[in-house]
């Protein structure tokens, strides 16, 4: 169960997968078999609805025309009761006043209009806007310059700090390898240490 919920991408895909090849097997079932169901109601559904629109359509042409409404005979509305739908039905487009269908008259688009510039800034806003621009710009320059030496002091000062330091850290290691040093160290201590009385 683990694996399945660390690997929820995978499984999803493969399932994917496997729901895109069974519908693959089942269309190409299905257009090997002409007279096969179709494949769910709604495909049924829409082929009827689409033949009763097309008869709604050739009667209003019809009545239009001053003629008798087309309709379908007993025999006709038999067979088409009891025949199946084929999956796919070709539709003629028909012209709305009975004709044949006419091509369609690509239109052009509509010219777009040019565009109202807006009322810009006067050249003298502009001049003066771009000048304080600019001495900002120098003081920020400045700043910066100074900060760097700034800086550069900082550095040097702590280097300088970090060879003494340095130097005095030898030293005293110096000193204590000596036993003169050590003995004249232990002196002083006795000598400017807490007595020993107040210890």
């Amino acid at each position: 169960m683990n694996w399945i919920l660390e690997h929820l991408q995978l499984v999803i895909a493969l399932a994917g997968g496997i729901a895109y090849w069974l519908k693959q097997r089942s269309e190409a079932k299905a257009a090997k078999d002409p007279r096969a169901q179709p494949a769910t109601m709604a495909a049924g559904d829409d082929a009827d609805r689409a033949r009763k629109i097309r008869e709604e359509i050739m009667r209003k042409i019809a009545e239009r025309r001053g003629g008798a409404a087309v309709t379908p005979t007993a025999k006709q509305s038999e067979e088409k009761k009891f025949q199946l739908p084929p999956l796919v039905r070709p539709v003629a487009p028909l012209d709305t006043f009975g004709g044949p269908a006419r091509p369609v008259v690509q239109r052009k688009p509509a010219a777009i209009p040019p565009l109202v510039s807006a009322k810009t800034e006067s050249d003298e806003a502009v001049l003066a806007r771009q000048e304080r621009l600019a001495q900002q710009m120098r003081e920020l320059e400045a700043q910066r310059v100074v900060t760097l030496k700034r800086a550069t002091v900082v550095a040097e000062a702590t280097r300088v700090a970090e060879g003494i330091s340095e130097r005095a850290a030898s030293a005293v290691r110096q000193d204590l390898r000596d036993p003169r040093s050590v003995r004249h160290a232990i002196i002083l201590r006795e000598i400017l240490g807490t007595p020993v009385g107040l210890r």
